[in-house]
Formats: structure tokens, C-alpha cells, sequence
């Protein structure tokens, strides 16, 4: 059965209209404010409690009712709320008494608390949009803090957005180019625990796996000897120079397309020579790597980029791979340039040199 009690006192001095009212009640607030829980009898004599009870206690609407809300007869524990009773014929509603400087009951604990209105109230941030005309922090310097985001619908996850910590006490900004309409950006699900944006510039912008082969079409031209391509296996393929005491020179176009923004493109750090010589050594064997410029009514310009390593000039039975680094990688920015590797071979009368082709090995910007 529910519970409820009313009385109220009287301060005794003249001319004293406003009293007191107290209520104590197992009902929740909600409850209590709702219109006609309490009403009036029909000659307005008599108040008509929530059980239908009658109690010669009568208010008015100049009460101060000081209301003891979800009272609970075991602990004695209760909520407090000041009320104030709007009555209309016997209808009667209890309001909260909303003062400067009040909060707004019932409250929730580990919530944010806002201003209601321009009067100083406070309430919970609920179903408000707050506003801080500042920043505002999660955490402080040596503390943990986060911002956590939770969807619509229930059991469906959350988005964290937090700090790691940096190399030193640098503060980063995450934020957004001027855009020229309303944008939704949306995270892809990488399909794995861990993942990363991809950026326009620094080392996460790179990509330092790449290589690419250039086989027997991309040489430009052999400067002496005979040479015939030949298919030597399946998927092998060849050119092959005839025995000759002769020192030829291939050529091999390596360009891709380039980028003339700094640091933008590819960075060539390596290649691969792929090579067999048979029946005798060579006299000589060796690779450069030439940077071309052009450019209108003026004279070619070639630059000559530096390579640490070198390349065997003995026979073997099968092909080998010889390794070459570029001495100071840069990226390919120059306008209207190519890249070009050339081989030299130093032959003797019975070497038989064949040529499968160079592995370039470079970094290469994502965007």
C-alpha cells in the first residue's frame, strides 16, 4: 500500500498568510507532480489523498510544501523536492519550486551538471546541447582522460577518442580544412584490430615495399653485338650476346610516372641487376644510374647518381642478382626528366653474357 503523509504548521504571526506544508511519500517525483495525485472535495472543505482518504489538512496556493519524495519506511531514506500547489476548482497540481540558484531534483550521480535558464539553475546536461565558449579537457598533464561516444542503438560498441603519449610535451591538433559544404566523414572498417590514416606527408606516407621489374621490353638499345632475345624457360626470358671480345653498353628505360611536387612520387633506394655470364669471366661488368633532363631550345642536361656496390664479372652456372644502392636517395621531382640504367659489359673472346633484366626497389608517397 502506498504511503503518505500531509500536515502543516503555522508561524502564529499576525498577518501571516504563507505557512508550511510537509508530505512524506513512497511516490516518486514524477508521481507527485503529476496533476490531480491530490485533489480537493467537492465543497472544497476536505483534501482527498492518493488512496482516496480523506484529510482535514487543506492547501493553498501560497504553501511552501516541503516534499519528502520515494521514501522508504525500512532505511528511512528519502529524496527532497520544495513544491508549490497550482488549484483549479478541485483540481490541484504540485510544481517544483524552481528559485535562482536552485538544482533541479531529482539528479543522477556522475552526470554533468548545466544551467536550465538565466537564473542560475542547474540541472542535468541530459538531452541538452551544453556549451563551453572554451576548451575542454579530458585528463590532465600526467592523468588519463577520454572522450567516449556511444550510437543510438544499444549494445552496439562505443568510439573512444583519446591521447598517447609523445616523444616529448608536444601538443597535437586534429582538425579540418576549410570545406564548402556539410561533409560526414566516415571511418572504413579495416577488417583488423589495429590500423592507420593514411597521410600526405611524413613516414606514414610512404610506402617502402615496393619494386617493380624491367625486363627486355624497356631496353632502349645495345651499343655493340649481337644480341638475340630468347624465351630460356618457362616465364624466362633473355638477351642473350653472342661471344665477342667487345665492351657493350645496355640501356634501360626505368622511368615511371613522376611528380614535381617535393617529396611527392618515387624514391628510387636500390636495384637489381639480373645477369648470367657462361663459358668465360668477363673483363669487366658494371652499372650506372643517369637522371635526364629536357628542356625547350636547351642543351640536355644528365646527372650521374652516385651507386655503392658493384657487379660480379665471374661465370656462374646459374643467373645471379646483383645488388646496387643509390649513395643519397631522393625522390623524382624534376620536370620532364627519365631515368635510365645502363650496363656495362666488358666481354672477353668466349663470354656469353645474357641479360634478364633490373628490379628496382624504391619508397613511394601515398598521396
Amino acid at each position: 500500500m502506498a504511503f503518505f503523509n500531509i500536515y502543516a504548521d503555522y508561524t502564529g504571526q499576525v498577518g501571516e498568510i504563507t505557512r508550511h506544508a510537509y508530505i512524506l511519500t513512497d511516490a516518486d517525483l514524477a508521481t507527485v507532480t503529476t496533476a490531480d495525485w491530490l485533489t480537493l472535495t467537492e465543497d472544497g472543505q476536505q483534501l482527498v489523498q492518493p488512496d482516496g482518504s480523506l484529510t482535514d489538512v487543506i492547501l493553498t496556493q501560497l504553501d511552501v510544501i516541503e516534499c519528502r519524495y520515494n521514501y522508504n519506511e525500512l532505511t528511512g531514506a528519502s529524496d527532497y523536492a520544495e513544491l508549490t500547489a497550482s488549484i483549479s476548482g478541485q483540481s490541484i497540481t504540485l510544481n517544483q519550486n524552481i528559485s535562482p540558484g536552485n538544482v533541479v531534483l531529482p539528479t543522477t550521480a556522475n552526470k554533468l551538471a548545466v544551467f536550465t535558464d538565466a537564473n542560475g539553475q542547474i540541472g542535468d546536461a541530459d538531452g541538452v546541447e551544453a556549451v563551453h565558449l572554451n576548451s575542454i579537457k579530458a585528463g590532465a598533464n600526467g592523468v588519463f582522460g577520454s572522450f567516449i561516444a556511444f550510437p543510438t542503438a544499444a549494445n552496439s560498441g562505443s568510439v573512444r577518442y583519446r591521447a598517447n603519449s609523445n616523444s616529448g610535451d608536444y601538443q597535437i591538433i586534429v582538425g579540418n580544412d576549410s570545406m564548402g559544404q556539410a561533409t560526414t566523414l566516415t571511418f572504413p572498417d579495416p577488417g583488423t584490430a589495429t590500423a592507420k590514416f593514411l597521410l600526405d606527408t611524413g613516414a606514414a606516407n610512404i610506402l617502402n615495399d615496393n619494386q617493380e621489374f624491367f625486363g627486355l621490353s624497356s631496353i632502349i638499345a645495345k651499343s655493340v653485338g649481337t644480341w638475340t632475345d630468347t624465351r630460356v624457360s618457362a616465364g624466362v626470358y633473355a638477351t642473350v650476346k653472342s661471344a665477342a671480345d667487345e665492351t657493350a653498353i645496355i640501356g634501360i628505360d626505368i622511368t615511371d610516372a613522376i611528380r614535381t611536387t617535393a617529396s611527392k612520387g618515387k624514391m628510387v633506394t636500390s636495384f637489381d641487376v639480373v645477369f648470367s655470364i657462361g663459358t668465360a669471366d668477363l673483363d669487366a661488368h658494371s652499372a650506372a644510374l643517369y637522371e635526364t633532363i629536357y628542356a625547350d631550345t636547351t642543351p640536355i642536361t644528365t646527372n650521374n647518381i652516385g651507386l655503392t656496390g658493384s657487379l660480379s664479372f665471374s661465370t656462374n652456372a646459374n643467373p645471379q642478382v646483383n645488388a646496387l644502392s643509390i649513395a643519397s636517395p631522393g625522390f623524382e621531382n624534376n620536370a620532364r626528366s627519365k631515368y635510365t640504367v645502363e650496363v656495362t659489359v666488358d666481354a672477353a673472346a668466349t663470354s656469353v653474357y645474357s641479360f634478364y633484366g633490373i628490379i628496382l626497389h624504391f619508397d613511394e608517397t601515398i598521396a
